[in-house]
């Protein structure tokens, strides 16, 4: 299972991540104003959920990771923010009730590698939204990893007194539009290493043409696609990361 280790670093290496701003984004690209229902696909450790419930928003979180789930859970009762996470996994999740909104961002998507499981997961979003509710998603552009490839990685943080290297290196599989990153995590007391882990993570990159026919054949039609945090203009080979807002039909 993915995150089962790295899950307990991702806040740490994550920690400048600027939540608020990528709210803004996801309130001006899908004109959410409060009081929404929405439903966040692979919620993680909270990150959009808890700005967004502080903005009105009405908040359910969903992830695979156990440990993520705990760690969500654990923020909002720290920041007396209530919100309601569940663990599951976004192919088969049967809530029973439907929501104004979904949203799925920082490549969640693109975890959903196999044709199968990707539309599994669009059918999970349609089947959790109210009639002309709005779906956005993030996730890696072809043209983009096709302009730049991936490449090794590393980026080291100080977690009190011990420092944290993470070597993300990839492979790349040209034939299945797939990154499979090689994760490997070393705590550090001064240089002697006290931790280490690895783990590996295969993340699907998409083209324009193949999410539009996966929307139509999920109940969906695409309203816009831009660059990740800029709804100004298309995007282009020189980004990575776009984001897709599909409207319910």
């Amino acid at each position: 299972m993915i995150f089962e280790t790295y899950a307990q670093y991702y806040d740490l290496f994550y920690r400048e991540k600027d939540y608020h701003a990528e709210v803004r984004f996801i309130l001006n690209a899908g004109g959410f104003t409060p009081p929404m229902s929405i439903l966040d696909l692979g919620c993680g450790t909270g990150g959009h959920v808890l700005p967004l419930v502080v903005n009105g928003f009405q908040m359910t979180g969903v992830d695979v990771s156990e440990e993520m789930v705990r760690q969500a859970e654990r923020k909002a009762k720290e920041s007396n923010i209530e919100a309601a996470f569940y663990l599951d996994d976004i192919r088969s999740l049967e809530l029973g009730k439907t929501f104004d909104a979904v949203i799925s961002m920082f490549a969640v998507m693109g975890y959903q590698t196999t044709n199968e499981d990707f539309y599994a997961a669009m059918r999970t979003a349609r089947k959790h939204l109210n009639q002309g509710g709005i779906f956005i998603f993030d996730a890696w552009y072809g043209p983009g990893v096709m302009h730049e490839r991936p490449e090794t990685r590393v980026k080291e943080v100080l977690d009190n007194d011990k420092r944290v290297i993470r070597i993300a290196s990839p492979e790349l599989d040209l034939l299945l539009n797939m990154v499979k990153v090689h994760y490997t995590i070393l705590r550090l007391d001064v240089n002697h290493v006290v931790d280490e882990t690895h783990e590996s993570h295969q993340i699907r990159f998409f083209f324009a043409p193949e999410v539009a026919f996966f929307a139509q054949q999920s109940g969906f039609e695409v309203q816009r696609i831009c660059p990740f945090l800029d709804t100004s203009r298309i995007p282009n080979a020189q980004d990575w990361n776009v984001t897709w807002v599909l409207r319910a039909v």
